[in-house]
């Protein structure tokens, strides 16, 4: 009868200890993690892993085990001994949380062998089954040799989970041969920083994610993630953090915020130099803080407006003020071409829809949203001035090949014209130009040219250009004797090509 409690009670002993192994560990595979982090705790610089499907080894250079430990482990695992002993030494384990212990035999392994190099000893333990054999040598190495038989474990899924905790590891971690290279946590960054905390004393990692508005926290025990916090976004701020921490406190949040301020405003200061995609980034990132921040305080320059007449950002503080001494601001679409508005001597910014919402709901501020131009007006815009671009070319680019005719070379039907030309042009305004009478009008005769005439105006003269060969200026020199009005018609067609 005392044979049989004593089997059932061993059967409750290791029925415990696989549940506190299997609480313990966000999943099965996760102990070779735990064997790990166990070795760095132990101020190891090198581990060495050697992961087979039915072999693992976990080789370090740190301090060793401590005996105490080897003596709980031998203790509980040896079915030999009285079961209230063994009860407590796993209740000593659960207790000082000695996950390294529970990660030995959470995955049912055929035969543990703990090689421990501590002080001036090697202990040599062996546990297969239910014997336990424990020896003890003269200390010829450091750290500790864990090798453990097994069956069928899926050693790429803990490979791969390996490398996924390693990421930031400052110490050599080589799994099969192989260095694990070092990668951060983080995702694509705007900006990133390292800063000291007092509470936990330390080196902290924050970082202005490109996506998401929330706050990601990984928080580590030897710059191994143990736990991973999804928050909102802590006082209007979006930041991703990494700390060696047991858990987020409310002391150590505020002691970040201010660092984190402090990204905003680098990132502030450059955003006319950020491309377009950063720049609509920034943007949310700026609205969100300042709507959800409980301070109104932090500085106006974190938001900042594209003006499109100027080709530059607009503080919120200049933009207010503008709006306080009553100037008209306007707006269009920030996908919107701009040769569908008439931006000419006007504010004009280009706004999101979140940016629009946010200057007229939030802060009230009077926008006004520009008229687009009629369509027909922008096809005769755009021909007219394509077609003043081919004649400016022409004239400017191919000058060379227009014969100029001197003044003494004109015939008196020529002379008459220009005299009646510059007597027209001197006393009329030029298409929807206003006159200026400081402008000096001259008339020149080529010999060949593009047009019959053409109208360009250079800084402060108005240049006349006329082609003697074409016929339209032929029959208004033969006309002009006969019919006065001849010339006011001809100044017609030169008003309608004047640029």
């Amino acid at each position: 009868m005392k044979e049989e409690n004593k089997l059932q009670l061993s059967f409750d002993i290791d029925a415990q200890w696989q549940k506190i192994a299997r609480f313990s560990f966000p999943s099965y595979q996760h102990y070779i993690v735990e064997l790990v982090r166990s070795a760095l705790r132990r101020k190891a610089s090198r581990v060495e892993v050697i992961c087979k499907k039915d072999y693992l080894q976990v080789t370090d250079d740190g301090a060793g085990i401590d005996p105490e430990i080897i003596s709980a482990i031998t203790i509980a695992k040896n079915c030999a001994l009285d079961e209230s002993r063994r009860e407590m030494a796993v209740l000593y384990l659960k207790q000082h949380q000695i996950s390294e212990a529970f990660a030995l035999f959470s995955g049912n392994p055929q035969k543990v062998i703990i090689e421990n190099y501590h002080q001036r000893e090697k202990q040599i333990l062996t546990i297969e089954e239910k014997e336990v054999r424990a020896e003890n040598r003269d200390r010829t190495e450091t750290g500790t040799k864990i090798i453990i038989h097994r069956t069928d474990a899926n050693y790429k899924e803990q490979i791969k989970l390996l490398a996924d905790y390693c990421r930031q590891v400052s110490q050599k971690i080589v799994v099969n041969g192989r260095e694990l290279e070092k990668k951060p946590f983080f995702g694509l960054l705007l900006a990133c920083e390292r800063v000291k905390i007092s509470q936990p004393a330390g080196t902290i990692l924050i970082g202005i994610p490109q996506e998401g508005e929330h706050c990601t926290f990984w928080l580590t025990d030897q710059l191994m993630p143990h736990k991973i916090l999804i928050k909102p976004a802590v006082n209007g701020l979006v930041f991703n953090a990494l700390l060696e921490a047991k858990e987020l406190s409310e002391q150590i949040l505020s002691e970040i915020i201010p660092f984190v301020k402090k990204l905003y405003e680098k990132l502030a200061a450059r955003f006319v130099l950020s491309p377009a995609p950063q720049k609509t980034r920034l943007q949310e990132l700026f609205l969100k803080y300042y709507r959800e921040a409980e301070s109104k305080e932090h500085p106006a320059s974190l938001l900042q407006f594209q003006e499109i007449v100027a080709n530059s950002c607009i503080t919120l503080k200049n933009l207010i003020e503008k709006e306080l001494i009553g100037s008209a601001i306007y707006f269009i679409p920030e996908n919107e071409p701009t040769r569908f508005y008439n931006c000419e001597n006007k504010t004009v910014l280009r706004l999101s829809p979140q940016e629009s919402d946010f200057l007229i709901n939030d802060l009230q501020i009077n926008l006004i949203r520009l008229p687009r131009i009629k369509s027909g007006l922008i096809m005769k815009n755009k021909f007219l001035r394509m077609k003043k671009e081919i004649l400016f070319f022409l004239l400017k680019r191919l000058r060379r090949l227009f014969e100029e005719v001197e003044e003494t070379e004109l015939t008196a039907g020529e002379k008459k014209l220009a005299e009646n030309l510059l007597l027209f042009f001197s006393e009329r305004s030029i298409g929807d130009r206003q006159r200026d009478t400081a402008l000096k009008i001259n008339v020149l005769f080529l010999q060949r040219a593009p047009l019959a005439g053409l109208i360009i105006r250079e800084q402060s003269q108005l240049n006349i250009y006329l082609n003697r060969k074409h016929r339209l200026v032929q029959k208004t020199i033969k006309n002009i004797k006969t019919s006065p009005e001849t010339t006011e018609i001809f100044a017609s067609y030169l008003s309608y090509h004047s640029f």
